[in-house]
């Protein structure tokens, strides 16, 4: 096997394009693993989960656009290198194509930002930012790459795809060491630092856009909307339990467990009128509610912070913790099931241990 190696070596920049895929998947790795436990809590994991929905979208949407673009330039760029012409118009050409492609996804995420805010970054206002930073930010780089890979550097190509990662990386430990569990920060930390990247593997690089003869479209690819096609499917597949999960996900009914939590610690689940009365604290139905004399579930208070407002001490405050849980606007958007009564959510916390 040694000697057919030798006989049969790798293609150029086998080693450094791998070197730096290996470097990007194990930093991503990291980097959720880090999020997770920084951004969830006993209670609740939604901080994470807003952070991964906008892994999910970016990773989507970025490669499933512009990865076809990248392979089409790298692929065109050397057949014009092969030839002695220079390849800037075709780059230029690509780049005009990928900003078009650029602007439409943008138009398209803004045109659902309503759902996509809150279905997928729990009304996080600033992931949907870093949506839009993450798109123009992959557009540009995978232009870069593909301008890197046609023109044989594949050494500055490997740094650019390790360099993301490790730039990630160090942005979430610095978050993590000054205590941050902004969802946001950690957004950013995911979308800017491609932008690094380029940074660090073009410095010091020349002669990647000589000029030469104009190039039509056709250059690039004649079937390049198929290639979009298939990169847009191949990367939906691949996160399509996640897609599935948000797009069937129905906003007009809240959690049943939470029902189901309700009618464990307090009886049937309660009408509208019934639930100020229900909600006061009394032993709970089901002894796993118990967290302590006078106080319920953890899982309760989570669910009654969210809908109602901060948790109230049950002993200290019986009053406040009354007058909360008579029906009122919601605290939080996602807590609405029609005007006047609360979230299935919330009431599935309170029922748990009034309210979570």
């Amino acid at each position: 096997m040694v000697e057919i190696a030798r006989r049969a070596p790798l293609p150029e920049g086998t080693y450094a394009v791998g070197a730096g895929i290996a470097v990007a998947g194990v930093a991503g790795y990291v980097f959720l693993s880090l999020a997770f436990r920084q951004l969830t809590t006993v209670h609740s994991k939604v901080d994470y989960t807003a952070v991964f929905g906008l892994w999910v979208v970016v990773f989507t949407i970025a490669p499933g656009f512009f990865q076809p673009l990248e392979q089409e330039v790298g692929r065109a760029l050397a057949h014009r290198r092969a030839q002695g012409i220079g390849g800037a118009p075709l780059v230029k050409r690509a780049a005009t194509l990928g900003g078009a492609l650029a602007v439409l996804a943008i138009l398209a995420c803004i045109a659902a930002v309503v759902p996509i805010t809150s279905r997928v970054f729990n009304d996080n206002v600033l992931l949907f930012v870093c949506l839009l930073i993450g798109i123009v930010a992959y557009y540009v780089v995978y232009i870069a790459r593909g301008t890197l890979s046609g023109n044989g550097r594949f050494g500055p190509y490997g740094v650019m795809v390790g360099a993301e990662g490790v730039v990630r990386l160090v942005a979430t430990i610095a978050l993590i060491v000054v205590g941050s569990h902004a969802p946001g920060l950690f957004g950013l930390a995911l979308v800017l630092p491609p932008i690094a990247a380029l940074l660090i593997s073009l410095r010091g690089q020349h002669g990647l856009l000589l000029p030469g003869p104009t190039a039509p479209y056709a250059e690039l690819s004649s079937a390049l909307s198929y290639l979009l096609v298939g990169s847009l499917l191949c990367q939906a597949i691949s996160y399509s339990g996640y897609l599935a999960a948000v797009v069937l996900h129905n906003s007009g009914q809240k959690n049943l467990v939470a029902w189901n939590a309700y009618y464990h610690c307090n009886g049937e689940a309660p009408r509208a009128s019934h639930v100020a009365v229900r909600a006061r604290p009394e032993p709970a139905k089901d002894p796993m509610c118990k967290l302590a004399p006078g106080q319920k579930n953890l899982v309760a208070w989570n669910a009654y912070y969210h809908c109602l407002g901060p948790a109230p001490r049950a002993a200290a405050e019986p009053g406040r913790l009354y007058a909360q849980a008579r029906l009122g606007p919601a605290k939080d958007p996602m807590c609405k099931l029609s005007p006047g009564q609360k979230n299935l959510v919330s009431w599935n916390a309170y029922y748990h241990c009034l309210s979570r």
